[in-house]
């Protein structure tokens, strides 16, 4: 039961982290990190320049770790 709501609640903060992202950079998140596409099949679905796109999922991931907090973690001090 513990493990289940430790799982519930890394879900919550999954999605809220994502729900603060852009259109655009939660695409390329739930692609690549949630769905499992390579860097080919993910240039396939969204298209662009092979360079853009890794510039893309940089920034995309850059974002949702600045949203996203983990469980238990205390908050980044900036």
């Amino acid at each position: 039961a513990l493990r289940e709501r430790e799982h519930a609640e890394l879900r919550e903060e999954v999605h809220f982290a994502l729900s603060k992202l852009s259109a655009d950079q939660r695409r390329v998140i739930e692609l690549m990190c949630l769905q499992g596409l390579n860097y080919d099949e993910l240039y396939e679905a969204v298209g662009g320049s092979r360079t853009g796109l890794k510039m893309r999922v940089s920034r995309a991931r850059q974002a949702f770790a600045k949203v996203f907090k983990r469980p238990g973690r205390e908050e980044d001090s900036e």
